[in-house]
C-alpha cells in the first residue's frame, strides 16, 4: 500500500451533507475524546465540514505552508483501513508514491502535515512527513522496507509486491516502470490522534 495522494475531499466522521446523514455513534463518541474534534464540532455547530483542511487549521493554526493533501493508504477502503491501523500502531512509519500520483507536481516535503483518513474518509490522525527522498525503485534498501511496515517487512517482499503494484499502475497509465523509475519515499510520524 502506498500513499494515495489524489484523495478527494471526503466527509469527516461519517457526516455527509449531500445525503444529510446523522453522525454515527462512534463519531459522536470520538468527538468527546479528541480536543481537535471537540473544537471542530463547537466551531461548526455539531456538523463536520467536508473540507479536511479545517482539521489542520484548528490543530495547527498559522501553519498553512505545511498543510498537505489528506493521506489514504492504498486504493480501496480495506487497504485504507489497514494502512491507517498500521500507521496508528507505529508499525508503518514510511510510505511511497510515484510522481504520477501528484498531477499538480506538489510532492510531499519534510514538515508537511496531512490528515490520515480511513476507508470511510474518517480522520484518524494528523501525520507529519519527517523526511522525503526520491530514489530509483531498485535502490530502496532493507531499512525502508522494514519501515514500510507491510507484508513480511523485508526488501524481497517490498521489491516483489510493491514492484508488481507499481508496474500495474504504470501500465494503466501507459507508462513504463523499472528499477530506475524514481519513487518518492516518505518517512512519517503521527503527531496527533483524532
Amino acid at each position: 500500500m502506498h500513499r494515495e495522494a489524489t484523495f478527494p475531499p471526503q466527509p469527516c466522521c461519517g457526516y455527509d451533507p449531500a445525503h444529510a446523514k446523522r453522525l454515527p455513534r462512534q463519531a459522536r463518541d470520538a468527538r468527546q475524546r479528541c480536543p481537535v474534534r471537540r473544537l471542530l464540532y463547537e466551531a461548526l455547530g455539531r456538523e463536520m465540514t467536508t473540507d479536511l483542511r479545517h482539521v489542520l487549521e484548528i490543530a495547527f493554526p498559522g501553519e498553512e505552508a505545511r498543510y498537505f493533501s489528506p493521506m489514504s493508504i492504498g486504493q480501496t477502503p480495506a487497504t485504507a483501513d489497514a494502512g491507517a491501523a498500521l500507521i496508528l500502531a507505529g508499525i508503518k512509519t514510511a510510505t511511497s508514491s510515484a510522481h504520477w500520483d501528484y498531477p499538480d507536481e506538489r510532492i510531499p516535503f519534510a514538515g508537511a502535515l496531512s490528515v490520515l483518513v480511513d476507508g470511510k474518509g474518517i480522520p484518524k490522525a494528523i501525520v507529519e512527513t519527517e523526511r522525503v527522498a526520491i530514489m530509483p525503485f531498485g535502490t530502496i534498501d532493507e531499512a525502508f522496507a522494514q519501515a514500510y511496515g507491510e507484508g513480511e517487512r523485508t526488501l524481497e517482499w517490498f521489491r516483489s509486491k510493491m514492484g508488481a503494484w507499481y508496474r500495474e499502475k504504470a501500465a494503466r497509465r501507459g507508462a513504463r516502470f523499472s528499477d530506475e523509475t524514481p519513487i518518492i519515499c516518505e518517512w512519517i510520524a503521527v503527531v496527533r490522534r483524532l
